[in-house]
């Protein structure tokens, strides 16, 4: 439900709280706990952990939303795959959803967002493609969210999962060459957790 943007949702990508974006009723939402606890099954066939990841230009994109799907499958054991820029691209704090969520917490998606760019984006009302386009997602470390407020949450949480780093960008249109990108992200990675390691030992 979350794997593939819906077109009435993208119109109001970051702006999910405007009067006039579409939401799921209370009887999509029971839907919703029954597609996942159909897919949980399928997944421990096959020894799976489940995870949800809630997306930009879907109906689990903000906080809130976050919050009334874990209460649809309050059933189910699925995880959260908490992705930063999305987190704040839907109006989230991603320090405090991997606070809120830290039992639920399996898979982080690490992702860095310009706030000037998201600002104008909601301002002109831009679809989720045009935002990363105009290049709302950065090198990470380059933008706007708090990194070392986020490591520090993760390792007081005691998280051992998987991070994995990511920019999205337009597919043969990027400015900044793939590899050099993730050079750049990864050195600043490296530079915060190395001060975390430090400030523990």
């Amino acid at each position: 439900m979350a794997d593939d943007q819906s077109d009435e949702r993208n119109r109001f990508s970051g702006r999910a709280h405007d009067k006039d974006c579409p939401v799921l009723t209370a009887d999509q939402w029971k839907h919703v706990g029954k597609i996942v606890a159909d897919a949980e099954k399928v997944a421990n066939e096959f020894g799976l952990d489940l995870v949800f990841h809630p997306h930009v230009a879907t109906y689990v994109e903000t906080p809130e939303e976050c919050e009334k799907f874990f209460d649809a499958t309050s059933r189910s054991n699925v995880g959260l795959c908490l992705d930063t820029g999305h987190c704040v691209y839907g109006q989230g704090d991603s320090v405090k959803e991997a606070e809120k969520y830290k039992s639920k917490l399996r898979f982080v998606h690490i992702k860095d967002c310009n706030a000037q760019v998201l600002e104008e984006a909601r301002r002109n009302k831009w679809t989720f493609e045009e935002a990363i386009e105009h290049q709302v997602f950065t090198v990470i470390g380059e933008g706007d969210i708090d990194f070392p407020a986020f490591f520090r949450t993760l390792a007081r949480n005691g998280y051992s999962g998987w991070s994995v780093v990511e920019q999205d960008v337009k597919f043969g249109e990027t400015k900044i060459p793939p590899a050099v990108s993730v050079a750049a992200s990864l050195k600043y990675l490296r530079g915060v957790v190395g001060k975390l390691n430090g400030a523990s030992s």
